[in-house]
């Protein structure tokens, strides 16, 4: 029988394009926008504020890869 002992918080890391800050998130992090339809996440950067944007924590990583 499989007994989980601790879930597994999945982290990203992602460098800032602006102050150059590499940092790292995980899913609680991010802050989801736009209309149900067409949703997307958003996360700023804790140096200078930066707003980046994609369509979910892994396109974030992907997208600004650290």
């Amino acid at each position: 029988m499989i007994k989980i002992i601790r879930h597994g918080i999945k982290q990203y890391r992602v460098t800032c394009p602006v102050c150059k800050c590499i940092f790292e998130f995980d899913e609680s992090d991010v802050e989801a926008f736009g209309p149900p339809y067409d949703r997307a996440v958003r996360l700023n950067c804790p140096d200078c504020g930066r707003e980046m944007e994609g369509w979910d924590a892994e396109d974030l990583a992907k997208s600004y890869g650290g």
